[in-house]
């Protein structure tokens, strides 16, 4: 034990001084040992470093990432709870002899969905990814074929899974960009990330066979920020990381695959957050809902409506560099009533050195309702006399 503490010490000594350094802007020379690698906002969407980011290659457990997805999408859905009672069949048996990390789930136990999706989220569990997928779907087979039906839907085009934990499989791939989809993905349920940040939790499994588990991912208390997501590692996939971490407002999801040596995964990604959160900057320009413009209503009961941004609209920028024009682009010069609320009548461009770099859709903000025939004729009446005057 007193051997493990100095080497962590070693390490994160290491790590501390990595994280220190400051690298150029438009760092071309950035290399990582990773064999595929990609750094993303997740806000914005923005690519801000890649290396192979859609070659297929092994997994290892960020498959889990996918199995977390789906049951808090069912959760979502309402058709789970993390309360729910799990009852563990003889598929966790189905791992064999080679189970990889496991919780020592046996037939017959009950646990909690989220006990759970604890074990997975945090001691990387493939036992407890058996026995979440046959509680949602009947089989691993039927949950296999939502994750790859989940993925297809996501615009994972480099992808296939065999099974609901990223143990070796032939034909079970991923690529860093689709990982880094699928991040972004899963950072839309904060309970997801609440348990992906769980760094220790004692006592999953009391006494007599007490059972306290601890991240895998210890970038979660070697790198301020960092809360989550999902380690991997088989001989086959080499150590891989996908990790999402926010500071001041930016949020970066990095993504490395392939990592040669233990702990390398970890210092390869530090050195693209630190990359990351030097050299770019993220602002959110539009939010939600906002009134960007208003637009003349034609026999409705209002005379104007109010287009509103449909999304928000995060803009990522390398620092110093955040020059930018907006610019209102309409479909139309007026609308006519009845027409339902969040009808597209145009969009906010963003320009950028002469390119547009982002839109966001402009709807109505509201249901517009036709008037009656004395309204019309009032408004015709006021406009002549106006126009006399």
């Amino acid at each position: 034990m007193a051997g493990w503490k100095r080497q962590g010490i070693v390490f994160l000594t290491a790590l501390i001084l990595l994280s220190t350094l400051s690298l150029p802007a438009y760092c071309q020379e950035l290399e990582t040992t990773a064999q595929s690698a990609l750094l993303l906002d997740a806000h914005s969407g923005a690519v801000l470093f890649e290396k192979e980011p859609h070659v297929p290659r092994p997994p290892a457990s960020m498959t889990k990432i996918m199995t977390l997805l789906l049951a808090f999408d069912a959760i979502s859905a309402g058709k789970a709870r993390l309360e729910d009672r799990v009852l563990v069949t003889e598929g966790v048996n189905t791992l064999g002899d080679n189970p990889g990390t496991w919780v020592w789930l046996e037939p017959g136990e009950e646990w909690s969905l989220e006990e759970l999706l604890i074990a997975i989220a945090v001691a990387s569990a493939n036992d407890a990814c058996i026995a979440v997928a046959e509680h949602l779907a009947g089989s691993e087979e039927a949950f296999v074929q939502l994750m790859n039906q989940r993925a297809q839907a996501l615009g994972m085009k480099n992808t296939n899974y065999q099974n609901s934990h990223g143990l070796t499989a032939e034909n079970h791939y991923m690529s860093a960009y689709d990982t880094a989809l699928l991040s972004r993905e899963a950072l839309k349920y904060p309970d997801l990330l609440r348990l992906t940040s769980i760094y220790e939790y004692p006592g999953f499994r009391p006494e007599p066979r007490r059972l306290d588990l601890w991240n895998t991912n210890k970038l979660l208390v070697w790198y301020e920020g960092v809360d989550g997501l999902k380690t991997g590692w088989t001989e086959e996939a080499g150590y891989c990381l996908a990790a999402t971490a926010e500071r001041d407002g930016m949020r970066l999801i990095s993504i490395v695959m392939g990592c040669p040596a233990a702990n390398s995964h970890f210092t390869e990604t530090i050195k693209l957050l630190q990359y990351g959160f030097n050299n770019f900057s993220s602002e959110r320009i539009v939010s939600r809902g906002q009134i960007i413009e208003l637009l003349p209503v034609f026999r409705g009961r209002e005379e104007v409506v109010e287009l509103v941004a449909d999304t928000d609209l995060y803009l990522t920028l390398p620092r110093g560099e955040g020059d930018f024009t907006t610019k209102i682009e309409l479909t139309q010069k007026s609308v006519t009533a009845p027409l339902a609320a969040g009808t597209q009548c145009g969009q906010l461009q963003v320009w950028r050195q002469g390119q547009i770099i982002a839109t966001v859709p402009l709807v109505t903000g509201r249901e517009l309702v036709k008037g009656n025939p004395f309204l019309f004729s009032w408004r015709l009446l006021r406009e002549w006399f106006s126009f006399r005057k």
